[in-house]
């Protein structure tokens, strides 16, 4: 399990090696509503994917992506918003 470390800005893309995978991860805020994209070695695997608390933001194992991302939220059962990341919301990816 690794926890990946987020800024607390409702916009952000950044690269990251996942499990030996070049992965590119993009969070943005519409509305009330935090979305992800993601990119492994430089093709897109999710786009759009709702960011709940403790829901498996890529469920899909014929994709690319190998393993799990999601956020969990320290306080309590409530969706990630930005401007909590790495206190009380955070991003977990598992093998």
């Amino acid at each position: 399990m690794e926890i990946i470390t987020l800024e607390n800005i409702p916009s952000q893309t950044f690269g990251i090696v996942l499990n030996d995978q070049e992965c590119r991860l993009t969070f943005y805020t519409r509305g009330d509503e935090l979305y992800m994209d993601l990119e492994v070695d430089n093709r897109p695997e999710y786009q759009g994917v709702v960011c709940r608390d403790r829901t498996n933001l890529t469920p899909y194992i014929y994709r690319n992506f190998k393993g799990s991302l999601y956020f969990v939220d320290l306080n309590g059962t409530t969706d990630p918003k930005c401007e909590e990341f790495n206190t009380r919301y955070i991003l977990v990816y598992e093998e």
